[in-house]
């Protein structure tokens, strides 16, 4: 047989593409688009199960967390209907809630008791606190028309008392 390129080959060259050749090329280039096409999906998959898992996961943490306020509701409910019977026409969850949400930023309080018909705050005011917070303070507290009355004493070192008294 005589090398392709010789003078004297009588037969015809052969091309460069030939339909086998380009047959082996397409199947190839399909074969890796095939693998990359697999290789992405399987990576989607992976990703979407771990992240099925890591929601269950948190989901199980939000419902026991969700449990525990539900019992912290019922606990609730039941300190405010033993406050609301503590005594006769005091209206010590009302008082409550008013100071939880009357009291400014300036104040702390350090102690509260209740007896009976009696009630008294203590705590202390921010240093650079204007005298007038804690009178706008009790004034926002005990309206004439509330159920209580209350009265302010400051002192030197800052601190300050409330006292008053639930009205019959």
């Amino acid at each position: 047989p005589l090398p392709r390129y010789h003078p004297a080959q009588l037969l015809p060259r052969e091309p460069v593409v030939t339909a086998q050749r380009l047959a082996l090329a397409a199947s190839v280039a399909l074969l890796l688009a095939a693998v990359g096409i697999g290789g992405s999906y399987a990576r989607a998959c992976l990703a979407e199960r771990a992240a099925a898992t890591r929601h269950a996961a948190e989901a199980s943490e939000l419902r026991a967390e969700i449990a525990h306020l539900h019992e912290n509701v019922a606990e609730i409910a039941a300190l405010r209907s033993r406050l609301a019977g503590s005594a006769p026409g005091a209206p010590v969850g009302a008082f409550l809630r008013q100071v939880a949400t009357t009291i400014p930023r300036q104040l702390v309080l350090g102690s509260l008791r209740l007896d009976g018909r009696t009630l008294a705050l203590d705590g202390w005011t921010a240093p650079g606190t204007a005298p007038s917070v804690l009178e706008d303070w009790r004034m926002r507290l005990a309206p004439n028309e509330d159920a209580w009355t209350a009265t302010v004493q400051t002192r030197l070192d800052s601190s300050f008392s409330l006292t008053g008294s639930f009205r019959p």
